[in-house]
């Protein structure tokens, strides 16, 4: 069967038919000889017929033959030709090999493929000639199993690696090649060159790695869902977020998601699959049925190639905070409105050059509606002397510049009043643009005040003069007319008058008032004065109001009336014309009584002068009377001897305490050496009598007090003695020392202020002067200080660096403080060189003292003034620039030292040692390039290892040294430092950088940390890693409050706190890097 079969594929092949045709004429020429005696004696005829026919096929089946061999021959010449053609013209690389696996054959793109000229060059050459041994190993291992088995290798990919390192993909095909008997001789390969190929599917991959890793990455959610509601994909916020229901894919949306049977009305994915475009819902977020946040859902459609819609992404943001911020945000615009509104400051916008918005104080302050003032140009309120300043303010502000923090202005009310305010600015965002915003406070009244301090320094300084008037004048009228100058030239009052009471009518002695006035003056008085009803030791005042007076005071004055009474006995009164809002101050007032009392003292002195040379007869005739009259008198009168003190009052033991009986010389001297040194003079009649003075007086009580002492000589029992009067000035004095002492000095520092120190410059500024140099100082600082611990320790820092300048610089010149943190030192005949060396003696001071460990530095600046003419504030401006330019080159140095002293004191409060920094750094450096940072970041990584901590140094020791569990109270204390750390650092410029890390480096990654309670990767990379290091180290070395962990058992409580505390895949490459290590680290101490 098989013969028959294979006799068939013959005859039916290409050569089948000619060798058919010879066949079959050999079978009828056969069957015609086999039967030719049978058929010749029945069928002649059909033996002769198949004789012909088998002759006639035998002569086709030759001439057929004939025929297919050359058309053979020609097929197999198209064939070699279209071989020849292949192997020189195709791309892919087509070769022969034998059984050796040496080339017998191949292409000219193979050749070219092996940097070859020729093929031929190819021939006996095998895999190992071009490729690196491994590849061509491989390749000759696949061929010899070829060979061997007869099994072709179909499409196979094959990376090529060439000896200079190059590579390059193929996809290779070969098959065993055989001879004519079947047997396998070698092989064909094709292989085609498919680098550019694979590259484009590995960058497609990678493409596709990349998109899957953004769709993973993305903080917030991802959700993809079909026409049906089916969720095909989600992102791992989404699998976090909806734990609880996974697995999610497969499931439908709202019933994953909302626990639902049926879609959610509030559903953005409807109307965007309806409508083709984006539709966005807030949503509230549950979980057991209970709203846990709020999320923001965005449905964007996705489309196929012919624009169907397929189903729809949603985007999936938690707004929860967004929400309950903007809650905030209106409970806080409620609240700022309440608070402006109840604000004692005008609080107002400004924008382009007009108010857009204010508060109610400002119609208070202003006198205009708020309405009014929504239509006025900023200017409309200023006075016209402030314009420019607040229009060039203005202008900064618009563009978005800082303008002027705080000056003061006038503004004019809208009934015309001038009202002083201070405007305290700043730049602001309001709707989208620039705006100024201005918090004004009405200081007319602190601005009357300081004129009314003014004032009061005039009058005071009157009142010294009166007094000298009064000791040194003995005759009335000229006394009054003195007093009444004073009172119009010295103290500014409009007019001045004494009235003094006769027995026929009132005398008047005035300045200032017209004749009028000094009419009436003499009537209206003497009726008010001797009116029983009037009191006798306080001043009346009169306004234009007072009905019983009204023709006195002139429009805008009031009038000071005090009686001049000296016992029982009026002698007129003192009057005085003033502007009527110094009317009412009762310091004034209190003056102008001291004044009238001082003047009573004196007509009585004057009076009793008169009286004198009478008393001193009648006294010989009748010392009862003298008696009775001294004790009458408020004053304490002595008489003494040159031997003993032989009267002595009853107030003089008011006065000191001690009763007449005691006094003798010993104790005369131990109240008042001054005095006893006066009485000495008598003794010696060195002085010429009588004559006054001012001294104190030690009381039994060890009180100072002030005294006007009168000694008038006198004659006592035939002999010669001495009057004295002590009069108490103690309380004047009190008040002249306060005023004197607010007016001229600071009163936080000490040292002497700006008014006192421009008044010296003006006094110092003269030619005997000369050199005149001036010390400008900057302290260094106090900002961070502020900052960092307070403004009572940035007070304590002015108060120190006040201590050392007044104490370096003691007796050589006027120290003050110009305001904020600068100092000046005004130094008289002192040279270039001397005050450069004083300034050095105060760098010294201040490099050996340091507050709150921040080591205290001032930048200082000198100038010397030789010339006469050169104006002294010239020689001020020298100084102010040098020391502004001591500052910019000092900056550097002295934020080294605060750095330094923040690394001591941060080892000091945390009780850290620089191993524990060291340890810290080393671990959070392996960690940070395990996870690729740059540089950059590895250097602020470094620094936070190191200062991380820096905000305790604000906490108190107590409670960073408490060995057991804070309280509330305290552990909020303690909460705050990464605050306190923020602002600190932000203060250092060479740590700004890591501000933000060292604020947020105490949040957990589930968002149950502090101060922000940020949670995820919300939460800066260098945070979590700073956080993570810390807590290992302080496991392994052991606190004294906390015995040491092993290795182990510290990365099994890392893994534990994994994804609550820490950042889980941190945490998986930090314990990475620990397993690295041989052997466990033993417990060290901290």
């Amino acid at each position: 069967m098989r013969t028959v079969v294979e006799m068939l594929r013959v005859f039916l092949g290409r050569k089948g038919r000619g060798y058919g045709a010879l066949a079959f004429g050999f079978l009828l020429l056969g069957v015609a000889v086999f039967l030719h005696a049978r058929l010749m004696e029945t069928f002649p005829s059909l033996f002769l017929l198949l004789l012909l026919g088998g002759i006639a096929m035998l002569f086709f089946g030759v001439m057929f033959l004939f025929f297919e061999e050359r058309i053979l021959a020609q097929r197999v010449k198209a064939q070699e030709r279209l071989l020849e053609f292949l192997m020189e013209y195709i791309p892919d690389h087509l070769y022969f090999k034998d059984r050796q696996s040496r080339f017998i054959g191949g292409s000219k793109s193979l050749a070219r493929y092996f940097g070859l000229e020729r093929v031929e060059d190819l021939l006996g050459k095998t895999d190992f000639d071009f490729f690196s041994p491994p590849h061509a190993q491989e390749a000759y291992a696949d061929e010899q199993r070829i060979m061997e088995t007869g099994e072709p290798i179909v499409g196979k990919v094959e990376l090529e690696t060439w000896p200079d390192g190059r590579t390059s993909w193929v996809l290779t095909t070969k098959i065993p090649l055989r001879n004519e008997k079947g047997e396998i001789t070698g092989i064909v390969g094709i292989s085609k060159d498919i680098t550019e190929l694979k590259a484009k599917e590995e960058a497609l991959e990678r493409e596709r790695q990349f998109l899957n890793d953004v769709f993973e990455s993305i903080q917030d959610g991802l959700s993809v869902l079909d026409r049906n509601f089916t969720i095909l994909r989600v992102n791992s916020f989404i699998e976090r977020l909806y734990e609880h229901a996974m697995p999610l894919v497969g499931k439908k949306c709202y019933e994953a998601y909302h626990g639902r049977t049926s879609p959610c009305f509030f559903c953005p994915t409807i109307p965007a699959m309806e409508s083709g475009k984006r539709v966005t819902h807030v949503v509230p977020y549950t979980k057991e049925g209970e709203i846990k946040g709020w999320l923001e859902l965005t449905a964007y459609p996705y489309r196929d190639r012919d624009g169907t819609i397929l189903g729809v992404i949603e985007y999936v943001k938690d707004v929860t905070e967004r929400i309950q911020a903007e809650d905030a945000l209106r409970e806080s615009e409620r609240k700022f409105r309440t608070l402006t509104r109840l604000a004692p400051a005008a609080i107002i916008i400004y924008q382009d050059g007009r108010y857009v918005w204010c508060n109610e104080e400002t119609e208070r302050i202003t006198g205009y509606s708020q309405e009014e003032l929504l239509t006025l140009p900023v200017e409309a309120l200023v006075h016209p002397d402030f314009v420019e300043r607040v229009r060039a303010n203005v202008a900064r502000r618009q563009r978005g510049e800082e303008g002027e923090a705080q000056y003061e202005i006038k503004i004019l009310r809208k009934d015309g009043e001038e009202r002083w305010i201070l405007v305290r600015g700043s730049t602001i965002r309001y709707r989208g643009r620039f705006a100024g915003l201005a918090v004004c406070l009405d200081i007319t009244e602190e601005k009357r005040r300081e004129a009314r301090l003014f004032h009061l320094n005039r009058v005071l300084k009157a009142v010294r003069n009166v007094n000298q008037l009064i000791v040194r004048e003995k005759n009335r009228e000229r006394l009054i007319q003195g007093i009444c100058r004073e009172l119009v030239e010295g103290c500014g009052y409009t007019g001045a008058g004494v009235v003094l009471f006769g027995t026929e009518k009132p005398s008047v002695t005035a300045l200032g008032f017209s004749e009028e006035h000094l009419t009436a003056f003499g009537t209206v008085l003497e009726q008010a004065l001797k009116n029983p009803g009037y009191p006798r030791d306080r001043v009346e005042k009169i306004t234009p109001t007072d009905a019983a007076a009204s023709s006195l005071p002139r429009p805008g004055e009031g009038l000071f009336v005090a009686p001049l009474r000296w016992g029982e006995h009026l002698y007129g009164g003192i009057v005085a014309a003033l502007p009527l809002p110094f009317l009412n101050d009762e310091e004034e007032e209190m003056l102008f009584l001291e004044l009238s009392q001082d003047l009573s003292f004196a007509l009585y002195s004057i009076d009793l002068e008169a009286i004198r040379e009478e008393a001193q007869q009648a006294l010989q005739e009748s010392e009862e009377q003298f008696r009775t009259l001294a004790e009458s008198l408020p004053v304490a009168t002595l008489i003494r001897t040159h031997t003993e003190w032989v009267y002595v009052n009853p107030f003089f033991e008011a006065l000191t305490g001690y009763r007449a009986m005691e006094l003798n010389d010993e104790l005369w001297l131990r109240i008042s050496p001054e005095g006893a040194t006066l009485l000495s003079r008598w003794h010696k009649k060195t002085e010429m009598l009588p004559f006054e003075a001012e001294f104190t007086l030690t009381t039994k009580g060890g009180q100072t007090r002030w005294v006007l002492a009168r000694f008038t000589p006198i004659r006592y029992r035939e002999e010669e003695a001495l009057l004295v009067l002590l009069l108490d000035l103690t309380e004047r004095k009190l008040a002249e020392d306060r005023i004197r002492y607010l007016t001229f000095h600071d009163t936080l520092t000490g040292l002497y202020n700006r008014t006192f120190f421009e008044q010296e410059m003006n006094r110092l500024d003269t030619p005997e002067n000369l050199p005149l140099s001036v010390i400008m100082g900057d302290l260094n600082g106090l900002k961070l200080v502020n900052d960092t611990f307070g403004h009572a320790m940035g007070d304590e820092f002015l108060r120190q660096a006040a201590r050392i300048l007044k104490e370096v610089c003691s007796g050589r010149g006027v120290v003050a403080r110009l305001g904020g943190d600068e100092f000046v030192v005004l130094l008289p005949r002192t040279s270039s060189t001397e005050v450069q060396a004083l300034g050095e003696s105060i760098q010294e001071e201040f490099k050996r003292t340091a507050v709150a460990s921040i080591p205290l530095s001032i930048s200082l600046g000198y100038g010397t003034k030789t010339d006469p003419n050169q104006p002294l504030d010239e020689v001020l401006r020298i100084a102010e620039n040098w020391m502004y330019q001591r500052k910019l080159t000092e900056s550097l140095s002295f934020h080294n030292q605060v750095l330094q002293a923040f690394r001591a004191s941060l080892r000091a409060v945390t009780q850290e040692t620089e191993e524990h920094s060291q340890r810290i750094r080393e671990l959070a450096l392996r960690l940070g390039k395990a996870l690729g940072l740059s540089q950059r970041e590895l250097d602020e990584l470094s620094l936070l290892a190191e200062f991380h901590d820096i905000g305790k140094i604000a906490i108190p020791q107590n409670i960073l040294e408490k060995p057991g569990p804070l309280d509330e109270e305290e552990w909020a204390i303690v909460k705050k430092h990464p605050e306190v750390g923020f602002r600190i650092t932000q203060s250092i410029w060479e740590l700004s950088s890591i501000a933000n890390y060292i604020l947020f480096h105490h949040e957990r990654f589930d968002g149950t940390g502090y101060p922000r309670g940020l949670r995820g990767e919300d939460i800066p990379l260098l945070s979590r890693i700073i956080a993570i290091c810390d807590a290992y180290d302080v496991m392994v070395t052991g606190r004294p409050y906390r015995k040491a962990r092993t290795k182990k058992e510290a990365i099994e409580e890392l893994r534990r706190c994994s994804g609550t505390q820490f950042d889980p895949r941190i945490v998986e490459a930090f314990i990475d890097i620990l397993e690295e290590e041989h052997q466990d680290p033993k417990p060290q101490g901290p």
